[in-house]
């Protein structure tokens, strides 16, 4: 359960803090040559969820608040499953977190992607995510989705 995991202090709330972590520690173990950054290889390397927990395929996001869209670099295909897609569908994941086009996703493009996603889903702006005011099982953003595919 993505909530459980990323309420690192166990209080009941996500703060921007543990959020980010919890993206950053399990993205980062994409990093399989242990160089600080994520290469396309490492990162459609990632196993798909499977099963009933799955989350379902991200809608395009909306415009981020770095001022770029999430997916800036547009999509390259739908899909997160098994068959015709899912390659695209990571590929694009891969050009929404390669905020600035080098090849490579780094923690702070991390960070910055997550900051983007907790303040759209932090919808009373208090600066904490709950179990009442965020669905965090059934995550539309892409960094969740993306984070939710790895295997644990």
């Amino acid at each position: 359960m993505l909530f459980r995991s990323a309420d690192l202090n166990k209080d009941g709330k996500i703060s921007l803090a543990e959020f980010q972590q919890s993206h950053l520690d399990r993205l980062m173990k994409l990093d399989t040559n242990k160089d600080g950054k994520i290469t396309e290889a490492e990162f459609m390397a990632m196993k798909p969820m499977a099963g009933p927990d799955a989350p379902p395929p991200p809608p395009p996001p909306p415009p981020g608040i770095d001022g770029k869209s999430p997916d800036h670099q547009g999509h390259r295909g739908h899909g997160m499953g098994k068959g015709p897609g899912r390659e695209e569908h990571q590929a694009m994941m891969f050009d929404m977190l390669d905020r600035n086009g080098d090849g490579f996703i780094t923690p702070d493009e991390i960070n910055l992607v997550s900051a983007i996603h907790f303040k759209r889903m932090d919808k009373n702006g208090d600066g904490f995510l709950d179990r009442k005011s965020t669905r965090l099982n059934s995550s539309h953003l892409v960094i969740s989705y993306a984070v939710f595919c790895l295997k644990k």
